[in-house]
């Protein structure tokens, strides 16, 4: 392998790794936002960001399942992550807010 090979592969490696902690030193600047907001928005919408994380886990589980074909579980393994995500959504779409009126507030 060529010298040049050799620089690419680290030019390569090295760009992910570098992003990566970048934005874990933003985040970690930004941590008193992001607890100000999961706290604003209400345990609702935190129960709505939950439970969309819990309703999705089973389902690679439940897709593998012999008895999958049949019609009370077909329904079940389409409607779960449709379910969970919509709770998910509901969730994220609440915290942003909270995040937004933050960011908002700051400038």
């Amino acid at each position: 392998m060529s010298l040049i090979q050799i620089g690419a592969i680290a030019i390569f490696i090295a760009i992910p790794v570098v992003y990566f902690l970048w934005v874990g030193l933003k985040l970690k600047q930004d941590s008193p936002k992001i607890r100000q907001a999961w706290h604003s928005i209400g345990s609702f919408n935190q129960y709505l960001i939950k439970m969309g994380f819990v309703l999705l886990i089973p389902v690679p589980y439940l897709k593998g399942l012999p008895e999958r074909d049949f019609y009370p579980v077909a329904l079940i393994i389409e409607l779960l992550p449709a379910v969970a995500t919509g709770f998910f959504v509901g969730g994220l779409i609440a915290y942003s807010k909270a995040m937004h009126a933050i960011n908002q507030k700051d400038t």
